[in-house]
């Protein structure tokens, strides 16, 4: 039979639309969502190649001057925001936006997302024909709500290693080094030529370039105030790296008021951290070469002179307690946790009952006083002021489960997927960590988690959670459903219960088949729809939709339940729904009839997808919905 014509722009993401448990028309691989309604595309034009000399706009409305400024310009207007991700909005949290670059393909060496969950900083490169990169470095601030590029910075050395964003957003520190890019990831190659500076987020302009470097930057931190860059470096007498010390940096002036010099051995990594308060600045230092792991801190109220508060505690890394008056310490060796105060150095407890532990993947602190870890996979929760280790409950419906924890220290976020029906299906679960009660959420197979980038993260303000895809430049935003979402979905109504009563013309106005689809909504162009129904006239959609519903093995039923809503972007929404059968119960695919439970069917809990989209004069259509049947004459 013939081939489904849809055309999809990104090779990446087309492997990647593999159906999972939620159904999916055979035409709809996933579903990319979509962003807050109150959200403008910030920038339309496409983006420039990357220019040797200088950091380009890619919108004239956006356009950097030409002389670079000395300070982050003001932070722009903040953009109207959905209310706060907690366990009270679970049966309004959604996808709000799916969105993925539609630029030439990159090699990625570092992403990162900013407090606010709006930007993204990309660092990499473009490569040629071969799969390798030679001259082309990729270094972007990308709009997450798009995934289109704002700026193309200049690279002022091609291997972009690291990035950090201020805790306002308005600058960005990047960290970079010289050296061929098809060289990359190769075996004892090692970048010379260490360059760190910072960006204005607002106009892509360089602010300042920091210090002088003959070691690898492995680290950088901004102190909360966003007045102070910290920079950690890697010490390794073979490769002549010969910087040992922990830089403190003016970020208004660029220049360094002060070191911190640990006793570092050779073959040293510095990983550093900044208490909430600024006044204390902690060293993770991951040690090799025979020398000991250990964790430091200094009192650094004065960057010029740095007070040492604690020696060199054994251990492979740290964490601070909320409130910023306790610090954690972590050796994988033994998992050997002891704690310590902050402010003092003083030790205040052990804990026995971890140590010997095989694998602790996750540490985080719920509150003051108790611990959430994570266990070979099983989740126990440490109270910090007794010792006692108990298990803590576990999401109901997920196997293996992951937990991100939000600002507030009570909103969690579990993720992770259920074997169903020989299928991979995702499992999210928002929880109250206060009262361990779990709120599961409607997920989709291409809005989970499970299998991305890295974790999600909570912005700043907790109205969003934004998760890097693993393929490709894209993005998945979560947060609270928009109120307008409701006439989108009215319009889905008012479509599907036409074509239940026959009324195929009223049903015809509503409904757009394009001649090429979005490239986010996977639904029938015209050429397929005249491949599978070659007997009807696709310019009559009214006749179109009287022989699909006329089919008598799955005839256009009232809608029963939706499933699932999301967004594809701020016009276009996407419903996952049932239809009602014979029995008042959701209308079984005919196709599984009679295959056992035990034997994969694709659809057979019998749901579908249907995209809405908001037209110029603000009303919605339906774009490329059409009965269920004409997926019957797909899988025959």
């Amino acid at each position: 039979m013939p081939r489904l014509s849809l055309e999809i722009a990104i090779g990446a993401f087309a492997a990647g639309m593999l159906l999972a448990a939620c159904g999916g028309s055979p035409v709809s691989a996933g579903v990319p969502d979509a962003a807050e309604p109150t959200i403008a595309a910030a920038v339309e034009a496409a983006a420039p190649g990357i220019s040797p000399t200088a950091s380009t706009a890619t919108s004239a409305g956006s356009a950097a001057s030409a002389t670079p400024t000395n300070a982050p310009t003001a932070t722009p207007t903040a953009i109207p925001t959905a209310e706060v991700i907690t366990i009270d909005i679970a049966d309004r949290f959604q996808v709000l936006r799916e969105s993925y670059s539609l630029e030439p393909q990159v090699k990625q060496f570092v992403l990162e997302i900013s407090p606010d969950g709006r930007l993204a900083a990309i660092g990499g490169c473009e490569p040629e024909e071969d799969g390798n990169c030679y001259t082309r470095t990729v270094l972007r601030l990308v709009d997450v709500d798009t995934a289109e590029t704002l700026f193309n910075l200049e690279p002022l050395a091609p291997v972009i290693d690291l990035f950090a964003f201020s805790p306002d957003g308005a600058a960005l520190a990047i960290a970079a080094c010289d050296l061929p890019l098809y060289l990359v990831g190769e075996r004892e190659t090692i970048c010379d030529g260490r360059r760190l500076w910072t960006v204005d987020t607002a106009t892509g302009e360089m602010l300042h370039e920091f210090g002088d470097f003959h070691s690898r930057i492995t680290s950088l931190a901004w102190s909360p105030d966003g007045t102070r860059l910290y920079s950690g470096v890697e010490f390794y007498k073979k490769y002549d790296f010969v910087d040992n010390e922990i830089s403190i940096f003016d970020t208004a002036t660029g220049e360094r008021l002060g070191i911190v010099e640990p006793e570092v051995g050779n073959c040293s990594e510095q990983y550093i951290d900044v208490s909430p308060g600024g006044q204390f600045l902690v060293l993770d230092l991951a040690a090799d070469c025979g020398y000991p792991s250990f964790v430091q801190w200094w009192d650094v109220s004065d960057p010029g002179r740095p007070r040492s508060v604690h020696q060199e505690v054994p251990a492979s890394y740290h964490r601070l307690s909320p409130d910023g008056t306790r610090l954690l310490t972590v050796n994988t060796l033994d998992y050997t946790l002891r704690l310590f105060d902050l402010r003092t150095g003083e030790a205040l407890a052990g804990f026995p009952s971890v140590a010997g532990q095989t694998s602790i993947t996750r540490i985080a602190y719920l509150d003051a006083d108790r611990l959430l870890l994570d266990i070979n996979r099983v989740w126990q929760y440490l109270d910090l002021s007794t010792g006692e280790i108990e298990p803590a409950p576990l999401p109901a419906r997920t196997r293996l489960s992951f937990f991100v924890l939000a600002r507030d220290g009570r909103t969690m976020l579990s993720y992770g997927s259920t074997g169903s029906d020989s299928l991979v299906t995702p499992s999210l679960s928002l929880w109250d960590l206060s009262k361990w009660q779990e709120a599961p959420i409607a997920s989709y197979a291409m809005h989970s988690p499970w299998g991305g980038a890295g974790d999600p993260i909570f912005n700043r303000d907790q109205t969003r959670l934004v998760q890097p895809l693993s393929y490709g430049v894209g993005f998945v935003v979560w947060g609270s459903r928009p109120p307008e979402q409701a006439d989108a979905l009215k319009a889905l109504q008012d479509y599907l219960g036409l074509l239940a009563e026959g009324d195929y013309a009223r049903a015809a106005s509503m409904l757009v088949v394009e001649e090429s689809p979005a490239w986010n909504t996977m639904v029938l162009d015209r050429s397929s729809v005249a491949a599978f129904v070659p007997e009807v006239d696709p310019e009559d959609p009214a006749a179109l939709l009287e022989v699909l519903c006329a089919d008598s093995a799955f005839p256009c039923s009232p809608l029963r339940e939706v499933t699932l809503q999301a967004q594809l972007d701020a016009d276009t929404h996407l419903f996952v729904i049932t239809f009602t059968g014979s029995d008042g119960q959701a209308a079984e695919w005919p196709l599984c009839t009679g295959v056992p439970a035990s034997r994969s069917c694709f659809r057979r809990d019998g749901m579908f997808e249907y995209y809405v989209r908001r037209q110029a004069d603000g009303g919605f259509k339906i774009i490329g919905g059409l009965p269920p049947a004409i997926e019957l004459r797909y899988e025959e």
